[in-house]
Order: C-alpha cells, then sequence, then structure tokens
C-alpha cells in the first residue's frame, strides 16, 4: 500500500512509485534522471531544449537549439502524475543537457513555463545553468524566490579558450550575476565540471586556477562546490575527441551509459583523485563543502548534492 502523495519513506517503495511514473508518463517530457555512477541522489528531468548555442566545445550536445511546444505541454500532465504517486518529494533538475536559459528562451519563454508548472506543483527544482544572470530578471526572480529552487552554475575555467570555448558568459559575468543573487536571497551551487588533465597549453586546468574559481565562489556566498572530471563520450566533437583520445586510452575504463547504451571512458580512480584534489583542498581551505559527484574517488568528509 502506497503512501500519501509527497511522504515517501521506503527506498523500495521509491523505486516501485519511480517504476510506476515511467510507465505511465508520456517519455518525452519530465523523466526519471538515470544517474551515471554511485553516490548521485535519486531526481527527476526535465530538459526544456534540446541543443544549446552556448556549444562549448567540450560538450556533446548539438549546437543547434531545437524546441517544441508539446514537450512543455506534456510537463504539466507529467508532473501532475509523479505528484499523485508521490514523488513531490523528488527535485526536477532542469536542464542536465542543454542549457534553460540560452538565447533562445528570450523568445519561446519555455523555461519561464515550466519553471511555473513546476513551482506551482510544490516541487524542489534544481536550475543548471551557464546563465545566472538571465535569472535576475523580475519574471524569474518571482517564481525561484523560495527555498525550494537552488541554482547550479557551471564554471568550469577563467578563460574562454581551447577546450573551454564557448558563446555563454564568462567566468567574470557569473561571478557578478551570483553575487547579485546572493542579495535577492536565492541560493546557488558552483559546478567546476568537468575537470581534465593538462595537455598542451590550452587544454585542462591548472591548480592555481581552480583555487581561483574557488575563492571566487567563496567570496559571493557559494553553498557547496561541485565537481567532476570529464566523461569522453563518441558524440564529442572530433577536434576535442582525438586530442583527448590517447591520453583516455591509456588511463580509463569503458562503462556503458544508462540512456543510449554505449560505451564512454572514465578516468581511472587514481588520475580522478589527482584531478579532483586540488578543488577539495581548496575547499577546504575555504570552509566550503565539497561534492565529487558521480566520480570514483572519494574524499574524507565530502558531502552529497542533496536538495533540497
Amino acid at each position: 500500500m502506497f503512501n500519501k502523495p509527497g511522504i515517501i519513506d521506503k527506498e523500495s517503495e521509491l523505486e516501485e512509485l519511480t517504476k510506476r511514473f515511467e510507465r505511465d508518463s508520456s517519455g518525452v517530457s519530465l523523466k526519471v534522471f538515470q544517474n551515471f555512477g554511485e553516490g548521485c541522489p535519486l531526481r527527476l528531468r526535465f530538459n526544456v531544449y534540446e541543443g544549446c548555442s552556448f556549444c562549448c566545445n567540450y560538450c556533446y550536445i548539438d549546437c543547434k537549439p531545437k524546441a517544441y511546444r508539446k514537450r512543455v505541454k506534456l510537463l504539466q500532465k507529467d508532473a501532475e502524475l509523479a505528484a499523485s504517486l508521490g514523488l513531490r518529494r523528488l527535485p526536477v533538475m532542469i536542464s542536465c543537457s542543454s542549457d534553460p536559459f540560452q538565447p533562445i528562451e528570450n523568445d519561446l519563454h519555455y523555461t519561464e513555463k515550466s519553471l511555473t508548472i513546476l513551482s506551482g506543483l510544490g516541487f524542489p527544482i534544481i536550475i543548471m545553468t551557464q546563465n545566472p544572470e538571465m535569472l535576475l530578471k523580475k519574471k524569474y526572480l518571482d517564481i525561484i524566490s523560495n527555498d525550494k529552487t537552488i541554482v547550479e552554475v557551471t564554471i568550469p575555467s577563467l578563460f574562454k579558450k581551447g577546450f573551454f570555448k564557448s558563446t555563454a558568459p564568462d567566468a567574470e559575468k557569473k561571478f557578478k550575476a551570483l553575487a547579485s543573487l546572493k542579495k535577492e536571497s536565492i541560493r546557488f551551487r558552483v559546478r567546476i565540471d568537468p575537470l581534465f588533465p593538462q595537455i598542451g597549453k590550452d587544454f585542462g586546468q591548472s591548480k592555481q586556477e581552480l583555487r581561483t574559481i574557488v575563492e571566487k565562489s567563496a567570496e559571493v556566498g557559494v553553498e557547496m562546490i561541485i565537481s567532476k572530471t570529464l566523461i569522453l563520450d563518441d558524440d564529442m566533437k572530433p577536434a576535442i575527441k582525438n586530442k583527448l583520445k590517447d591520453f583516455y586510452n591509456q588511463n580509463s575504463i569503458l562503462r556503458k551509459t544508462h540512456e543510449k547504451g554505449t560505451d564512454v571512458y572514465v578516468l581511472k580512480k587514481e588520475i580522478q583523485e589527482e584531478l579532483l584534489l586540488p578543488v577539495y583542498e581548496a575547499c577546504h581551505d575555504f570552509d566550503i563543502p565539497f561534492c565529487s559527484c558521480t566520480s570514483l574517488a572519494k574524499f574524507p568528509d565530502t558531502v552529497k548534492c542533496n536538495f533540497p
């Protein structure tokens, strides 16, 4: 027998409820997040758009954004179903593979509509973006000004070159926006993601660069730093994939993804530890909780990215 909506006590019950949701939902809108690796809390996900015009060099997502009105319409139905099954306590990630605040949002407002639906039904929301400045607009602040919404901003580098070339706002603009969000009492975390070794002058973060990102994050009032190493995917841009191929062939293990079922290269535990150590040490120095996400590497006093 199931508990009342919004009350979930047993892991086995939660598993059964998510299976019922996957069976009865549309399958193209709100979905159960299939985490890659251990330690990732169970949550739901919704990608407002497909593709991303920020076109980060390291990303496997297509640079041409697409929008589907039907997907947003189905969100209402799927979210109501999830709520009725008692899944309202699970946070919804918006968006884990395409930025919800890329330029197309200025014209279509699908992210605004999606946030309104989920917030209205009482779901906790995790907003993942490289463009936190857009959240300072009143219409978004009105939706997210509550204790059930948190923003995760990706700042993998201080520089927009080589591996980190992108049309997304630069690190300075992101930190400035985060300082403003802090004044509005909006909660946020910073993702230093992905991490990968220095290969040539344009690839990889230095220890000092990582420490500076952590320090600047501390200055603007970050709640947590989340970081993990790059997973090499065949869908990545050839120029990037070819640059990293030899290193990953020698220092990785093959894993299958949940959704596509394809092989990806995951760095060995000892390599992950070496790359994550500067971030962990900086977080310790600045008294910031550190989460190694789905990384194989674990450090003392690391935390999970639970929310709320």
